[in-house]
């Protein structure tokens, strides 16, 4: 097992994984208990360090939403871009090529991002943090500061190894 500072949250993530496979991460939403220890353990680490939880779509919509209720503070989509009709003077832009190769921008809309704040990035899964830079470029336009990354788990590559190691990622589950 990765870390053993969640020890038996990990074990039961892993069998979860095991039958739905991470691409299904919606499913893990019918085991209530489940989500709601794994949100806390990973929350627990950010109490107090954040005023934002900031997610990019679509699944981390779902971790980084709860997240927010979890911490109590507000919760900010990281939109990806095709899909919003923000014009050039009002949004800030990102793109970054994903883990099929694919060039893809995330945007958000500048009028309504706070500035000068403390921002938790959340989603359900790292795999090569090309989405995770791509959110922290937007969150430092926008004049915040990076709280940290959470997930529920982290592909093993060196950047994202390195990002654990720096304290950068928390993760359930971490790269063997």
């Amino acid at each position: 097992m990765g870390d053993t500072k969640y020890g038996a949250l990990e074990a039961k993530l892993r069998d979860f994984l095991a039958v739905h496979t991470r691409w299904d991460i919606c499913a893990l939403q019918r085991d209530r208990d489940l989500t709601d220890r794994l949100i806390s353990a990973l929350a627990e680490s950010f109490r107090g360090k954040a005023d934002y939880v900031a997610a990019p779509e679509s699944m981390g919509y779902i971790v980084g939403s709860l997240m927010a209720r979890e911490l109590g503070i507000g919760f900010l989509p990281i939109r990806n871009a095709e899909r919003t009709r923000l014009t050039e003077d009002d949004r800030i832009l990102a793109s970054y090529i994903d883990h099929h190769n694919h060039v893809k921008s995330l945007a958000v809309r500048k009028s309504t991002f706070p500035e000068h704040k403390r921002i938790l990035l959340a989603d359900d899964w790292v795999d090569t943090a090309a989405t995770m830079q791509a959110c922290t470029t937007i969150i430092e336009e926008a004049d915040c500061t990076l709280a940290g990354i959470a997930a529920f788990g982290a592909g093993s590559t060196d950047i994202t190894r390195s990002m654990i190691s720096s304290g950068r990622l928390t993760c359930i589950i971490r790269p063997e």
